[in-house]
């Protein structure tokens, strides 16, 4: 846990504040009313803040050595995560029906089965695998993606086939940066992979912050002699902007990661 996390290193802090402000103007000076308080509040906070560091390390170290173990292929990590492909498929294409993007395949265990060609062309012979997508989480517990991969290996064409979530600016938000910034679709969507994780406190503040946004534009419409609304508005604006973009970069770099990792599994 952040040190910043922490409710009692917070009351430490804003004791000798509340204290001022509660009962005169200078009594913050008045070390004796809040240090007998704040102080092992602050000491309290800060070794549990440095016990709580080393068993996080501790706890990586030993889960990172259980991936070890467990994942035997290539893989990736990304923000305390491990992601890997496992292969579900693998066969040779027995017939393929393009009218419904359909294949026949009889696998190395000897059955034959009816998949979709998920639009990668195919001939008879044609060899062709399936990889799911697992996202572990720690040692035991992880998230399966199906048919998040699927490779013809005779001529090396792949098709990804993953889940994906987006994030939009507010319409009324995006018109103030329409005006200053280039490329704008940067700041104003993000469209990621279902599989990358996002802190839990984003949806949450970027919800609230496009109605702010939302709320006080359509309020400032009718008192435009409320200065305080046009600063929440653009306030509230450049927050949702800058999550967006922040977002984005993080998409940007697990993409990176996943590409490499499936041309690893394509070559």
């Amino acid at each position: 846990m952040s040190l910043l996390f922490m409710r009692r290193f917070w009351i430490g802090v804003l004791l000798p504040v509340f204290i001022d402000w509660l009962f005169m103007a200078g009594a913050i000076r008045l070390w004796w009313l809040w240090l007998p308080i704040s102080a092992p509040l602050l000491i309290w906070a800060f070794f549990a803040y440095n016990k709580n560091r080393k068993e996080d390390a501790d706890s990586r170290i030993w889960i990172r050595q259980q991936w070890e173990e467990k994942i035997t292929t290539e893989k990736f990590e990304f923000c305390g995560r491990a992601y890997t492909f496992q292969e579900t498929l693998s066969g040779t294409v027995i017939s393929y029906n393009p009218n419904n993007d359909t294949i026949w395949v009889k696998t190395d265990a000897g059955d034959e089965t009816q998949i979709s060609a998920h639009g990668l062309p195919f001939r008879e012979s044609h060899r062709i695998k399936k990889y799911e997508f697992n996202g572990y989480h720690d040692h035991h517990s992880y998230a399966s993606f199906h048919d998040a991969l699927i490779v013809n290996e005779t001529t090396k064409e792949r098709h990804v086939n993953m889940p994906e979530k987006c994030f939009i600016v507010f319409g009324l938000t995006t018109f103030t940066l329409l005006l200053f910034i280039r490329p704008i679709v940067k700041f104003t969507a993000s469209v990621y992979s279902s599989a990358m994780p996002v802190p839990s406190f984003f949806p949450v503040t970027f919800i609230v912050t496009n109605i702010i946004s939302a709320v006080s534009f359509i309020i400032f419409l009718f008192d435009f002699k409320n200065d305080d609304l046009w600063d929440i508005y653009l306030l509230s604006t450049l927050v949702c902007h800058v999550l967006i973009r922040w977002l984005n970069i993080r998409a940007s770099k697990f993409n990176i990661k996943f590409n490499r990792l499936v041309i690893s599994f394509t070559r």
